[in-house]
C-alpha cells in the first residue's frame, strides 16, 4: 500500500506541474480575456491540458482509498488535484502540501460558479433540479410555428439549434418562433446554436479488384441444383438505361455484364458462348433467353469474369466491361490493433498487415500569429512590432496539407469531386491539364499521375501548364478552345499548391541570416502568405453538360516588363548561398499588376458587352488586402461584392481565384435558378 500511495502522490505532482506548465504557456493569451472571466480561462486551460493524460490509472487508485476520482474535476480543475494531493499526504503520514486557502473552492464555491454560469447560458430550470428539457430543432420548425408551440407546451426549456444543418434563413425563422412561442407561454426560453464542429469520420477502403463471380448451387452429393448465370447488356448504352436483370430467376445472383452492342445482336437462343475466366479455367455458358435488349446465358459451372475477359460465339468476340470493384472489408477481432490516421489514402486489407482507415480531421490552420512566434529570433534582433505581418497583408491564417501529402494525391481527390458533383461520366474527359505551380516532380508531369488516379481513358490528353498563379486559368482557355474546336467534348483542368515547404523555408533562412536589414526582409515576406489549396474545374460541351453553366468569353493582357518582380530562388543554391525560395518586390508588383488589370478588365467589358454595373459579385484572385483595396479603387467597383477569402486563407496560387468562387458557391453566395447551390 505504502508504495501505491508514493505512486500515486507522483502521479498527482505530475499533473498538478503539468496544468501549472500549460497555465503558464497560455499566459499571453490568457491575458487577453476580460478581467472578470479571466479566472474561468486559467480553469478552461487546465482542463484542456488534464484531457491530454490518462488518468484512468489516478482515478482507481484515488478510489481505493475513498478519494476523490476526478470525475467531475471541470469546476476547479487546479484546487481538486491540490485537494486529492492532500487527502494522499494524510493518508501517507505528512503535513498538508497545499493551505485551505489553495483548496477551498474546489468543491462547493466552484460548483456555485458553474450553476450560476449554467443558468446564464440556459434559463433556470422550472422544477429547480440541475437538468432543462432541451429540444433539437428541426428545420420544420422554421415554417411551423404551432410545431414551436406544441415543444413550449411539453415543457422545451431550451431550443437547440444545429448549424450542420440548414441555413441562416431557415435558422432565424426557428429563433423567431422559439421567442414568439415563449411570449405566449410567458415565460423565457433560451437558444442555443450549435456550431458545426470538426468531425471524425471514417475514410474510404480501397475497392477490391473488379472481378465478378456467376455461381451455380449444387446439392450435397455435388449435382448442379441451379446454374450460373451471366446478363448481357450493350455497353454503349447511358448509366440508368441497361435492362434490369429478370427478378424470377432461382439461384446465386446473376452477374450482369456489358458488351458490344453488334455482338451482342448476334447471339440467340440456344448459342453457346466461350470463355476462359480469370483462373485460366475455360468455362461455357448457352444462351436461354432473349428479353428487353439483354440477353441471358447460363452454364454448369462458376465463372470468375472480369473486364477485359473475351467472350466467343461462332468465331465473333467481344470484351466484358461494366464489372464493378469487388467491396473489401476490414475484419476486426478483440486485440487487434486499428491505425486512425489523416492521411486520405483508401485503405488496403492486406492479411498479416495491422489494418490502416482514414478519419477526416480538420485541415491544419497556422496563424500569422503562429509564424511570428516562431520568427522571435528576428523580430527580437530587428525590433519589429508584434502583428507585423498580419497587418501588412490582412492575413489572419493559412491552411497546410499533412506532412508527406502529395500534389497528385490532393488533385486526384479534387477531379473526383468535380467530375461526381458534375455527373459527368470519366470516358468523357478528352483532355487533362494540371496548371498548379506546385508539382511532385520535374518529370513525368503531375498531369500523368492524376490522370492515372481518376482512371481516365487513354485518348485523354495529359500536361502541365506552368505559368506562376496563372496556371489553371490558361488551362481553363486551352481545355474551351479545344471543346469549340470540336477536338474534345469534356476537359478537366486541376491543380494543388502546398504552402508548407515554402513558409518553412523561409522561416528558417529569415532566422538564420544575421545580416539581414528591415528593408531585406520585405523582399521575403510575400513568402510568408502563402497557404494550400486544391481546386478543379471542368469543362463540357453543350450536349454533355448537366448545369447550361456557360463560359462567355474573357480577355488576356500580357505585362512582361515586370516579370522580375516576384522570382523563386536557385533550387541548386546551398550552404551559405542559400536564398529565400521566392523574394518578392510585393509593393511595385502590386502597383504595376493593378494597372494591368485595369486595361484587362476595359478589354474585357468590351468583349463581353457589359457594363461594370451590371456586375453583381466578383471572385478575385487573393493576394493581399492592400492588393484588393487598390485593384477595386483603379476598377471602379465597389468591394462590398467581392468575395474575399484572404484573411483565413493566405495566397494559395493559382487555386486562389477558383477555390474562392468554389466557396462562394457552396455559401450561397451564387445561387441557380433551381434555388440550390450551383455545382
Amino acid at each position: 500500500m505504502e508504495a501505491r500511495l508514493q505512486e500515486l502522490i507522483t502521479e498527482v505532482d505530475g499533473l498538478i506541474d503539468a496544468v501549472r506548465a500549460e497555465e503558464s504557456r497560455a499566459s499571453e493569451a490568457i491575458s487577453r480575456v476580460a478581467e472578470n472571466h479571466r479566472d474561468g480561462a486559467v480553469n478552461l486551460v487546465h482542463y484542456a491540458e488534464l484531457r491530454q493524460h490518462d488518468i484512468r490509472s489516478v482515478q482507481g487508485g484515488l478510489a481505493s482509498i475513498g478519494a476523490t476520482r476526478l470525475s467531475t474535476a471541470e469546476p476547479a480543475v487546479l484546487a481538486r488535484l491540490q485537494a486529492a494531493r492532500n487527502v494522499l499526504s494524510a493518508y501517507n503520514g505528512e503535513p498538508l502540501k497545499y493551505t485551505d486557502v489553495e483548496v477551498r473552492d474546489a468543491f462547493a464555491l466552484a460548483d456555485d460558479i458553474l450553476e450560476d454560469h449554467a443558468t446564464d447560458l440556459f434559463g433556470y430550470s422550472s422544477d429547480e433540479t440541475h437538468s432543462r428539457i432541451m429540444v433539437t430543432l428541426p428545420t420544420e420548425a422554421g415554417d411551423d410555428l404551432d410545431l414551436v408551440r406544441g415543444f413550449v407546451d411539453a415543457g422545451m426549456e431550451l431550443a437547440r439549434i444545429n448549424c450542420a444543418h440548414d441555413g441562416p434563413d431557415v435558422w432565424k425563422r426557428m429563433i423567431d418562433h422559439v421567442h414568439t412561442a415563449a411570449r405566449e407561454a410567458g415565460r423565457e426560453i433560451k437558444v442555443a446554436m450549435d456550431l458545426a464542429g470538426p468531425k471524425v469520420r471514417t475514410g474510404q477502403i480501397a475497392p477490391g479488384p473488379e472481378v465478378g463471380r456467376a455461381r451455380v448451387t449444387r446439392v450435397e452429393t455435388g449435382l448442379v441444383l441451379t446454374p450460373s448465370k451471366i446478363w448481357l447488356t450493350a455497353n454503349d448504352l447511358p448509366e440508368g438505361e441497361h435492362p434490369p436483370v429478370p427478378a424470377d430467376l432461382p439461384g446465386r445472383p446473376t452477374l450482369p455484364l456489358r458488351v458490344d452492342r453488334p455482338w451482342l445482336e448476334g447471339l440467340a437462343e440456344g448459342d453457346v458462348i466461350d470463355l476462359w475466366d480469370n483462373r485460366d479455367s475455360k468455362r461455357k455458358f448457352t444462351v436461354t433467353r432473349l428479353e428487353n435488349g439483354g440477353v441471358l446465358a447460363e452454364g454448369q459451372q462458376n465463372a470468375y469474369i472480369t473486364n477485359s475477359t473475351l467472350l466467343q460465339c461462332d468465331y465473333t468476340k467481344s470484351r466484358v466491361s461494366g464489372v464493378p470493384a469487388t467491396e473489401q472489408k476490414l475484419r476486426l477481432h478483440v486485440g487487434d490493433t486499428l491505425i486512425l490516421t489523416d492521411d486520405q489514402t483508401p485503405a488496403h486489407p492486406e492479411p498479416g498487415r495491422t489494418p490502416r482507415i482514414s478519419c477526416t480531421l480538420p485541415e491544419e490552420i497556422v496563424t500569422s500569429a503562429e509564424i511570428e512566434a516562431r520568427l522571435e529570433p528576428l523580430y527580437r534582433r530587428l525590433r519589429l512590432p508584434e502583428g507585423r505581418l498580419e497587418l501588412m497583408t490582412g492575413i489572419s491564417e493559412r491552411r497546410f496539407w499533412p506532412v508527406g501529402t502529395t500534389i497528385t494525391e490532393q488533385s486526384i481527390e479534387s477531379g473526383g469531386k468535380a467530375l461526381r458533383a458534375a455527373g459527368i461520366d470519366p470516358r468523357c474527359v478528352g483532355a487533362l491539364v494540371h496548371g498548379s505551380v506546385c508539382r511532385d516532380h520535374l518529370e513525368p508531369a503531375t498531369a500523368s499521375g492524376v490522370h492515372h488516379g481518376l482512371d481516365l481513358p487513354a485518348a485523354c490528353m495529359v500536361y502541365d501548364v506552368s505559368n506562376a498563379c496563372l496556371g489553371l486559368l490558361n488551362g481553363v482557355v486551352q481545355v474551351a478552345n479545344m471543346i469549340e474546336l470540336g477536338q474534345i467534348r469534356a476537359g478537366l483542368v486541376v491543380g494543388t499548391e502546398s504552402g508548407r515547404g515554402l513558409v518553412e523555408t523561409t522561416i528558417d533562412q529569415l532566422n538564420r541570416d544575421t545580416s539581414l536589414s528591415r528593408r531585406d526582409i520585405k523582399l521575403a515576406f510575400a513568402s510568408l502568405t502563402i497557404g494550400s489549396g486544391s481546386a478543379a474545374i471542368l469543362l463540357t460541351d453543350r450536349e454533355v453538360s448537366r448545369t447550361g453553366n456557360r463560359l462567355l468569353g474573357g480577355a488576356v493582357r500580357t505585362a512582361t516588363d515586370f516579370c522580375n518582380l516576384c522570382q523563386s530562388g536557385r533550387d541548386e543554391s546551398g550552404g551559405d548561398q542559400m536564398q529565400p525560395l521566392m523574394w518578392t518586390d510585393a509593393e511595385r508588383l502590386m502597383h504595376e499588376g493593378v494597372a494591368a488589370a485595369k486595361e484587362t478588365f476595359a478589354d474585357f467589358l468590351a468583349e463581353i458587352n457589359w457594363d461594370a454595373a451590371e456586375i453583381d459579385k466578383t471572385f478575385c484572385h487573393q493576394v493581399g488586402r492592400a492588393h484588393q483595396k487598390l485593384l477595386f479603387e483603379a476598377l471602379g467597383l465597389d468591394p462590398a461584392i467581392d468575395y474575399p477569402t484572404i484573411r483565413r486563407l493566405g495566397n494559395t496560387g493559382s487555386v486562389a481565384l477558383p477555390t474562392a468562387a468554389a466557396i462562394g458557391i457552396a455559401t450561397w453566395l451564387i445561387v441557380r435558378d433551381d434555388a440550390s447551390p450551383s455545382q
